[in-house]
């Protein structure tokens, strides 16, 4: 995201200037296994601080609600659905960003594209995932990863993030932007793209 002095938050979100916000953004389906992210919420309900922002939608959103009413879970805040220019205020308010995936081999290989814009957005990452996605967030040094559908890992990755500094969780976000300008800038794609097609002209001519 472009850098920005002016956040402006949705009237109904301006409560994630305030606590330790976790945010979640993007599809709320069967592939981001949000029975771990309601597991976790129900392990760390007894801290006010802390609060998981769930913003989007999809097919768990119903199951979402549901859970949050039966478990009494007053900590994970179904917030909908927001257009694009919202998100770089969403993500400025918040403290740390959620990534989740189920475990599943044929997503092992999956990196959400999510990953690239909480990168970009310099905020610290919290990735409950396998495979090609945690080794990025492990590699970029941006945040901290758990196995896919380990809530207790999961809640204890959150409870590591909220002891840090603001300094420490600052330090964070900057590796993760720096990592997504040296490895997902539109220039240097398109640059391995041109290499990539000419070496195929180019075999191809022989």
């Amino acid at each position: 995201f472009e850098k920005s002095n002016q956040f402006i938050l949705p009237p109904d979100l301006v409560f994630l200037k305030d606590g330790f916000n976790i945010v979640f953004a993007g599809n709320i389906g069967n592939n981001q296994s949000i029975e771990t992210i309601v597991s976790a919420a129900e392990i760390l309900k007894n801290n006010d601080e802390i609060k998981i922002v769930m913003v989007g939608s999809g097919s768990r959103s119903s199951f979402l609600k549901e859970e949050i009413d039966k478990r009494c879970l007053s900590n994970l805040i179904v917030a909908g659905r927001y257009p694009s220019d919202m998100m770089p205020a969403i993500f400025n308010y918040s403290q740390v960003l959620l990534v989740s995936l189920a475990k599943k081999d044929s997503l092992s290989w999956t990196v959400p594209c999510k990953v690239q814009a909480y990168f970009a957005a310099g905020k610290p990452v919290v990735a409950s995932l396998d495979g090609e996605g945690a080794r990025i967030v492990n590699e970029s040094g941006a945040g901290r990863v758990c196995p896919a559908e380990d809530s207790h890992s999961l809640a204890a990755s959150i409870l590591e993030l909220y002891a840090m500094s603001d300094i420490e969780r600052s330090e964070m976000g900057k590796k993760g932007r720096m990592y997504a300008e040296r490895h997902y800038h539109p220039t240097k794609i398109a640059k391995q793209l041109l290499s990539y097609f000419l070496t195929i002209i180019k075999n191809k001519g022989k």
